[in-house]
């Protein structure tokens, strides 16, 4: 099937397990499952593309008996597979145990794992990579699992961070009048990483910095709360809604340098991440109204985002665009988002094609404004982020709320020598701490405009007007001349041509725009600029769409011959666009 932009399309049953979508660009797939016929139960999930399955995954949630919580692993391959899983009930010891998950040559197979109540678990294999659902209100019959059902994703364990920020995050539904102060729907939270020393969740109800505590880094928060690895936690607001929680850990604890208050402290403190889901809990929902039988993983808060953005550095063709021989520079900006510091952030950029770094023009400047120059390879390419990448800033942590910044310069190839269809520079990189990368993309298009007149006998047969040879033209017979402008580029651009009135010549006659006059011109769609004389004097307004590549307009200047029987022979000179207007009478044609 074929869909646009915002459309969706129910497969309506006879989905079976094994069964695969693909699609040739991104889509998001959710699924809906339930009971035909029955009162209440259903679940519902967004899915994982396969790129991101992994082997080791993550789960605070499990419920009481007679409502338990089942994590259903999904198997791939073809032969079986042993899921090991991990569970903490309250603060008691680990407990490890493994179960057989079976494949299958077309579908793979599935197995699950009952989980009890009041743990968190770790579910992972020696390296094959496999699927993680978690269905709550599970261990029914057929008939029962109607009053608590929800279900949700694992989270990878590659995809966890420090931090957490719940979206909707509903207690009751807001619109029954009953039991108007349940709070049924906690945020189920474990952390992963800290083993059996206790780490501290900072938790501000709101997430918005205020509350009657302050952490260590100067932050406002709510309450805190002390979990070891794969205990559970279960967190209400007050007010009876989660939306907004914003849920961190610190560094608290002396790094394994033995010292503190030292950047090794950061890097013991991102090893210790967090699991969390916010979904309905048995244990204190009604089974009816207001009970919301509804739940949903926590997709991890990254601490630090990355972007970058390319502009015109050196103008060296002076035609005020981006386009092929000009030099290019790169900012790349990375902005602690978290309450805790950020360390050793590992930046790699990937050279873009059709260009050539620029020696020695790569350089750093920290939170503070200090700029300082990244030294260039003395193996493999000179340009120092590409490969293994920099470390930047490693004898200090990006601090909260801090920006670092790097830029370095590229000079886009000639025209002649860019790749066929080039039609902008793209540029990717990432940034990655902690465990987790954070990737970067910028698209520069490249403006290329090509304009060319053209000459006919008839209006019909044109030729190029710098062909040495030419269309044979009569005295006295009309004269037909045409402008086509080709968008080739990537940007909207606005070229204004004016052509020369040649004495002698006569009054222009029939002077006509093209179809694509004054409107967007398709790129790689010409648009003629059509007009019928002896002589001319035109002044033209071409507007491109935005999006697509370009190099140097160029415009050809005409002269046309005046004896009978004389082939025509144009000047055969070429102009680039400049940003000066000039119409000088008895000269080549000067476009602006």
């Amino acid at each position: 099937m074929v869909l646009a932009e915002g459309e969706s399309y129910l497969v309506n049953g006879g989905v079976n397990y094994g069964a695969r979508l693909v699609s040739n660009n991104p889509v998001q797939v959710v699924l809906l499952t339930g009971d035909i016929g029955s009162t209440y139960e259903s679940r519902d999930s967004s899915l994982l593309p396969t790129s991101a399955w992994t082997n080791s995954y993550y789960t605070p949630v499990s419920t009481q008996d007679g409502d338990a919580t089942q994590v259903w692993l999904y198997n791939p391959g073809a032969s079986a597979i042993t899921v090991t899983y991990d569970y903490r009930v309250g603060s008691g010891s680990v407990v490890t145990a493994s179960v057989s998950v079976p494949g299958s040559a077309n579908a793979g197979g599935y197995n699950f794992v009952e989980l009890p109540n009041n743990s968190g678990a770790h579910f992972h294999t020696s390296g094959a990579n496999f699927y993680a659902f978690s269905t709550t209100d599970a261990d029914g019959t057929s008939s029962d699992n109607q009053a608590w059902d929800w279900g949700y994703t694992l989270v990878p364990q590659s995809s966890l961070s420090t931090q957490v920020l719940i979206g909707l995050g509903l207690g009751r539904d807001p619109g029954s009048p009953t039991n108007p102060n349940e709070n049924g729907n906690p945020v189920w939270i474990t952390p992963v990483g800290n083993g059996e020393t206790p780490v501290i969740i900072y938790i501000d109800y709101n997430g918005d910095n205020v509350g009657p505590n302050t952490d260590p880094n100067g932050n406002q928060y709510d309450i805190t709360i002390t979990l070891k690895e794969l205990q559970q936690g279960k967190v209400y607001d007050p007010d009876g809604n989660q939306t907004g929680m914003l849920l961190y850990t610190l560094s608290t604890s002396v790094g394994p340098d033995g010292i503190a208050n030292t950047a090794d402290d950061v890097k013991f403190a991102n090893t210790i991440k967090l699991a969390a889901a916010w979904g309905q809990d048995p244990a204190t929902a009604s089974a009816g109204a207001p009970g919301l039988d509804v739940g949903t993983g926590v997709p991890p808060t990254p601490e630090f985002d990355a972007g970058k953005n390319g502009t015109l550095s050196i103008d060296n063709d002076g035609n005020g665009v981006i386009s092929a021989g000009d030099e290019l520079l790169y900012t790349i900006v990375i902005n602690n988002i978290s309450r805790a510091p950020v360390s050793d952030i590992l930046l790699k950029d990937n050279l873009p094609a059709d260009t050539t770094y620029v020696a020695n023009s790569t350089f750093f400047t920290n939170s503070v404004g200090v700029t300082t120059q990244i030294v260039d390879d003395g193996s493999g390419t000179a340009f120092p982020l590409d490969g293994a990448g920099v470390i930047i800033n490693p004898s200090s942590a990006l601090p909260v709320g801090g920006t670092y910044n790097v830029t370095f310069k590229v000079l886009i190839d000639s025209f002649a020598d860019l790749d066929p269809g080039r039609k902008e520079i793209l540029n990717t990189g990432t940034a990655t701490s902690g465990g987790v990368t954070v990737p970067f993309t910028d698209v520069t298009p490249l403006s290329f405009v090509s304009i060319e007149k053209q000459v006919s006998a008839d209006g019909n047969n044109w030729e190029d007007a710098d062909d040495p040879t030419g269309p044979l033209i009569t005295v006295g017979a009309p004269v037909y001349y045409r402008v086509v402008v080709t968008n080739s580029g990537g940007l909207l651009a606005s070229v204004d041509l004016n052509d020369t009135v040649i004495t002698g010549g006569g009054t222009p006659l029939n002077f006509t725009f093209g179809p694509s006059s004054l409107s967007d011109l398709t790129p790689a769609k010409p648009a003629h600029f059509a007009m019928r004389d002896r002589k001319s004097i035109c002044h033209c307004v071409f507007r491109f769409l935005e999006g697509f590549p370009l190099i140097s307009p160029t415009v050809d200047a005409i002269r046309p011959g005046a004896s009978n029987s004389t082939p025509y022979k144009p000047a055969s000179t070429r102009r680039r666009l400049s940003s000066n207007h000039a119409e000088r009478s008895g000269e080549s044609p000067s476009p602006t």
